[in-house]
């Protein structure tokens, strides 16, 4: 039972967080999810932390000091979030007044007329929560998401004994490998800014695209295409984590490599924070702000329950896990091509 509640406790901090945090930092919106998702996911080192250098403190005590202060943490985030506006708070103005507004800065104009249109867009196309779960992009994220979320949770699962069969027993490089795997995991807040300001980078990139297109008068586009080329902008991203986790699932084939393991530590930390990332972020710009926290509880839920095919795979022989990662690693593909390619 107690461990429901962490979990329950722990994906509505994520949820909540990744929301409202985000919501005061719009254009930097990838960035601060992933460096959010890092610090999550880096949490272990604070009970290394303190076992190393309070060893005497029981680790029933340092859960009471963490509880401790994790309460007077919620509370000033909460103070925060009680006496802030966000930029998603504000009441979308009509386009034409917009326009007619005296500004010295044309491109800030131009800007603010793309920001509201694909607004408007997203919510003509989104009226009510069965519309986002019936929809395509619901779907295109359920597709990588769940198979991206069990190559995450087997890896882990299966570490020790893939590194058996591909160290031959050697148990001193095992042990030392698994060392090294703990480690990098504690590290997983230094790779996050790195991945946020990738996402940042492509929603600049492909919005600046868009943005030009809304402005060109001489060529018209529908709602349809300003909606597909606004989430376009996760496609590269979701081509990375699709070639890591291919890259993570093919090295199972490989043996007595002791150096190409320690990359694929970094690639798997790399992965989890990417995914954790891309899917709140896309999440967060394909439907309604206030259908993210419902639409983003599914999309998890979901991915928490394929992963329980994992413990069938535990049973089965190790070529047969990895030869089915590599089906799931492909398959992951399917969603960042769909949205390359669809009404451009």
């Amino acid at each position: 039972m107690n461990l429901f509640i962490f979990v329950a406790v722990g994906s509505l901090a994520g949820i909540f967080c990744n929301n409202h945090i985000s919501s005061f930092f719009p254009k930097a919106r990838g960035l601060v999810i992933s460096v959010q998702n890092g610090a999550y996911d880096s949490s272990a080192v604070v009970t290394f932390i303190m076992a190393k250098t309070f060893p005497q403190i029981s680790i029933q005590t340092s859960f009471v000091i963490l509880g401790c202060c994790s309460v007077v943490c919620s509370c000033l985030i909460a103070t925060l979030f009680l006496t802030q506006w966000g930029k998603d708070m504000e009441q979308t103005p009509d386009v034409t007044a917009e326009m007619q507004v005296d500004s010295p800065d044309d491109n800030e104009i131009k800007t603010r007329r793309y920001q509201i249109e694909v607004i408007r867009v997203i919510q003509g196309r989104y009226p009510n929560l069965k519309c986002c779960f019936l929809s395509l992009p619901f779907w295109l994220i359920i597709l990588y998401f769940m198979p991206g979320l069990l190559r995450f949770s087997f890896y882990f699962s299966q570490l020790n004994a893939q590194l058996t069969n591909a160290f031959k027993d050697d148990h001193v490089v095992v042990k030392r490998l698994l060392e090294a795997s703990s480690a990098i995991s504690m590290c997983t807040i230094l790779l996050s800014p790195v991945t946020g300001v990738m996402l940042d980078l492509c929603r600049i990139a492909y919005g600046r695209r868009l943005q030009h297109r809304l402005n060109d008068l001489q060529h018209g586009i529908s709602d349809e295409q300003i909606y597909w080329a606004h989430i376009r902008a996760m496609a590269p991203t979701l081509f990375v984590i699709s070639l890591l986790s291919l890259f993570i699932s093919s090295v199972t084939y490989i043996k007595g490599l002791e150096w190409l393991y320690y990359i694929t530590f970094v690639a798997v930390e790399a992965f989890a924070s990417i995914l954790a990332s891309v899917t709140s972020t896309i999440v967060m710009i394909a439907f309604p702000v206030h259908y993210f926290g419902t639409v983003l509880g599914v999309v998890t839920f979901s991915g928490g329950i394929f992963c329980l095919i994992q413990y069938g795979l535990l049973k089965a022989p190790l070529m047969v896990g990895n030869a089915i990662m590599i089906i799931t690693s492909l398959i992951m593909f399917i969603s960042p091509t769909v949205l390359l390619f669809e009404n451009r």
